[in-house]
């Protein structure tokens, strides 16, 4: 098991940013914790928490210069990457190049899964002919595609994207792999064990942090109080975590939680201390 933190390429250095990035970077409340002369202190705290490596958002207009200034900064931190994330924005649509910039930027940093949104790719999800130039993109960067379960909101149009069963009905016909979101699904109504337990075949990536229901974030805004801390919410993460100690889960996890710093590395010292049998 590989425990890690989610960090925006734009936490690390100054980067263009669409509109809805720029808006979602204000409600970020990890964000600043490297924006700081702090950086050291930062790293050191969080591997002293447990946590061993990032997932790294791509935001929208990161180019390949960006990439190699980014790299030599990493490698210099001694950051190591486990994963990429797709931009949150994505003006036009997540064609196969883009997700292909995505399998080269993964590459560049030896991560091993990149993240897709299945509400980002809604019907290409069921399109034979683009699932199979997906896998033969695993094939080419020797990189794995977690597709990530959604919320649900006045917005969703596809019901597989935030369903437990229907979501990986179609990751499973695609043959594509998942990076299981537990804020995501208890917000959609979901059980997480129950999920966990059903497709724990299939998942390289768990998105881990808790959610509390309340009219407002279960029918109006899922954000408004989602992914908080680990024993910040409703959803039985202490149990999900026994089941993936006893079941010696090799994938990874991603802490990703919108809190202050000591929150993230109280939640990294929950998931990496805490014993099989709770």
């Amino acid at each position: 098991m590989k425990l890690a933190t989610t960090i925006s390429a734009s936490d690390l250095m100054t980067l263009p940013l669409t509109p809805l990035e720029q808006f979602i970077a204000l409600l970020d409340k990890k964000s600043s914790y490297f924006r700081d002369a702090e950086i050291d202190k930062s790293l050191f705290s969080l591997k002293e928490s447990g946590v061993d490596g990032f997932e790294l958002l791509i935001p929208h207009h990161t180019d390949m210069r960006h990439i190699k200034k980014l790299k030599i900064l990493i490698e210099h931190q001694d950051i190591n990457i486990f994963s990429i994330h797709q931009p949150l924005s994505n003006p036009g649509g997540l064609n196969l190049d883009k997700v292909e910039k995505l399998c080269r930027i993964a590459s560049i940093f030896s991560a091993r899964v990149v993240v897709l949104h299945s509400s980002t790719l809604k019907n290409y999800l069921l399109d034979i002919e683009f699932t199979n130039k997906l896998k033969i993109l695993e094939k080419k960067y020797s990189m794995t595609f977690g597709i990530e379960n959604m919320t649900r909101n006045i917005m969703s149009q596809k019901s597989f994207t935030y369903n437990g069963k229907e979501f990986a009905k179609v990751v499973r016909i695609a043959g594509l792999r998942i990076t299981f979101d537990t804020t995501h699904l208890g917000q959609a109504g979901g059980d997480i064990l129950g999920f966990y337990d059903e497709n724990k075949d299939i998942i390289v990536n768990l998105h881990i942090s808790d959610y509390k229901h309340t009219v407002i974030s279960d029918h109006l805004i899922p954000q408004f109080s989602s992914h908080l801390p680990i024993n910040h919410g409703d959803l039985p993460l202490m149990k999900l975590i026994s089941k993936i100690k006893k079941d010696n889960y090799s994938g990874q996890i991603t802490m990703e939680i919108n809190s202050n710093f000591k929150d993230i590395c109280t939640s990294a010292r929950i998931i990496s201390q805490s014993p099989k049998n709770v």
